[in-house]
């Protein structure tokens, strides 16, 4: 069987693209990758280079003028070249044995169509469990898109995209790549998670999260109708109201992120 290619997309605002050699190597990228840069031009440029250990790869990038981190993903899936495609954000350096890591995923699970893996932070480390595991959409909810790859062919045959009313840009909050992982299981595609770590995050400033703040509540209860519908949203908004308290007790009262949240499950479309 030929090794199947990986190839990285990512999505950026205002990339500096005479600093493309230097941030490939500083976020040691050892794989294609297709970076789509959201700013004032439109263009595309291609540029050869080699990794820390010298093999030749394959930087691209598409420049836009549209904006939303959603918008940009569905545009990088169109134009993607590579068999596997790994999500990625300009905030991410990756362990040297990534591409290793995610080939063997996928050869020991041919059948797989989407695969998450492990990633460290300043913040957190997602770890959902230290067994290799099928995914179901419990699990779903608590990934997030910097773990998740995908064979890019199971993907555009089922025509999935990522939802434009949710994530960076739209104003609506994130929850775009939990929604995409339900939209791959309503699709009948296998989802696994295979407990090695690929990355590592420095999280600085979020494009969305400004933190838990009257909008942030209402965006959380619209993302809960957009992952499970009003009815479950409801049940699934007190349950995590009661378990996060602890986070957020100190900027907002239980019974007003609940009000809130409920707001926007309700009313915000």
């Amino acid at each position: 069987m030929m090794k199947e290619n990986i190839e990285i997309i990512m999505s950026c605002l205002f990339f500096e693209e005479d600093k493309l050699l230097s941030d490939l190597l500083l976020k040691n990228i050892q794989t294609d990758i297709l970076i789509i840069n959201q700013c004032n031009e439109t263009f595309y440029k291609e540029t050869p280079f080699r990794d820390k250990k010298g093999l030749q790869h394959k930087a691209r990038i598409l420049s836009i003028k549209q904006r939303g981190l959603s918008q940009s993903r569905n545009l990088a899936i169109d134009y993607a070249e590579g068999d596997i495609l790994l999500l990625a954000d300009d905030d991410e350096v990756f362990e040297d044995s990534y591409p290793e890591t995610i080939s063997k995923a996928y050869e020991r699970d041919t059948k797989a169509d989407v695969i998450l893996f492990d990633v460290k932070s300043n913040r957190s480390e997602r770890h959902l469990s230290d067994k290799e595991m099928t995914l179901g959409y419990i699990d779903a909810m608590r990934a997030s898109s910097h773990q998740i790859s995908f064979r890019r062919l199971s993907i555009k045959r089922k025509g999935l995209r990522f939802d434009v009313t949710m994530g960076a840009g739209t104003g609506m909050g994130g929850g775009e790549e939990n929604k995409f992982l339900f939209d791959c299981l309503r699709k009948k595609l296998r989802v696994e998670y295979f407990p090695k770590l690929i990355a590592f995050v420095e999280h600085s400033s979020s494009t969305w999260f400004k933190g838990y703040t009257k909008e942030y509540f209402i965006n959380r209860g619209y993302s809960s109708k957009k992952l499970l519908g009003t009815f479950l949203g409801m049940f699934y908004i007190v349950e995590w109201s009661i378990a996060k308290y602890h986070f957020y007790k100190n900027d907002m009262t239980l019974i007003r992120s609940i009000i809130y949240q409920m707001k926007g499950l309700l009313f915000k479309h």
